[in-house]
């Protein structure tokens, strides 16, 4: 099959999709960034007394989650793929949905985590939910 008629029986990924799935892989890379030059700032002071140990334990493990989660939903949209973004928003939410859970059992949940978990899972279901309904070419 040549490009040409690969990319004329690709089903047309929506916009909107596309632009959430890009906030989806911009928003875990800015925490990583973060986690990597000011950890205290998300983290806080108390997290980050232990200097550059730190990124062994807990901290360098969720900045680790975020950096491959870019990699790999950016990886998606290159490829323009509805499977592989399905899997991509499925990965979103599972992790959303055990931060939540974890910060519940941990009794550190707060208001902003559960407002943000619950766009993020809201807005990855419905782009799961379209792509998995698309019609296929």
């Amino acid at each position: 099959m040549t490009a040409m008629n690969m990319t004329a029986t690709t089903p047309k990924i929506p916009t909107w999709i596309m632009a959430w799935s890009f906030i989806i892989a911009m928003l875990p890379l800015a925490f990583g960034v973060q986690g990597y030059v000011d950890p205290a700032a998300h983290f806080g002071e108390e997290a980050t007394a232990a200097g550059s140990l730190i990124y062994g334990g807990p901290i360098g493990l969720y900045v680790g989650r975020d950096m491959a989660s870019v990699v790999v939903t950016l990886f998606a949209m290159s490829r323009r793929s509805a499977p592989m973004l399905i899997v991509v928003l499925l990965l979103r939410v599972a992790t959303d949905v055990f931060d939540v859970t974890n910060n519940l059992i941990a009794g550190t949940v707060d208001a902003e985590l559960v407002i943000f978990a619950t766009l993020w899972i809201t807005g990855s279901s419905l782009a799961i939910f379209r792509l998995w309904n698309a019609p296929s070419s």
